[in-house]
């Protein structure tokens, strides 16, 4: 197995080339239209929502916070001391994930910490964020990973059963 610095620089790599191809219009209507699946088979109130601002390759999901905060859904977006207030739901960017909700992050681990933190005070929903050619057999973990309840797609999503 490929150690995870190599394999990051593999998927970043993969995700850039995959990113140069796509249409925006078509991934904000496919998230759209995931997102409608997913909250409606999971029951998602109303609630205050984590999302972030993409940088580089990584999926832009600014049309579907759009969305959430025309539904009345509060978002936010983190700040160097994580999130204010505690999020019920966020959304995370990835560079790769696999069908256990495992999730390879930029290795700083900001996220996994921030979520592990969070979900001492309350239960956070983690929904990681990616294109289907972010989906690996297998991401190697350690006991710091945050693992994701779902990763939302614009063509399906993946409930992780934990």
């Amino acid at each position: 197995m490929m150690n995870k610095d190599s394999l990051r620089q593999q998927v970043r790599a993969q995700r850039i080339r995959y990113h140069k191809t796509i249409d925006q219009a078509d991934i904000d209507t496919g998230l759209l239209a995931q997102w409608h699946r997913l909250s409606r088979d999971e029951g998602f109130s109303t609630c205050v929502i984590a999302g972030y601002k993409p940088m580089g390759s990584e999926i832009n999901i600014t049309a579907l916070l759009d969305y959430l905060s025309v539904q009345g859904h509060s978002i936010i977006y983190p700040s160097a001391d994580g999130f204010d207030p505690v999020p019920d739901l966020v959304l995370v960017p990835l560079l790769a994930f696999d069908e256990q909700g495992h999730r390879l992050g930029q290795g700083k681990g900001y996220y996994d910490q921030t979520l592990f933190k969070m979900a001492k005070s309350k239960k956070i929903i983690a929904i990681g964020v990616a294109y289907e050619c972010q989906k690996l057999d297998n991401i190697p973990v350690c006991d710091m990973d945050y693992t994701m309840d779902f990763i939302l797609m614009p063509s399906t999503f993946i409930r992780v059963h934990k």
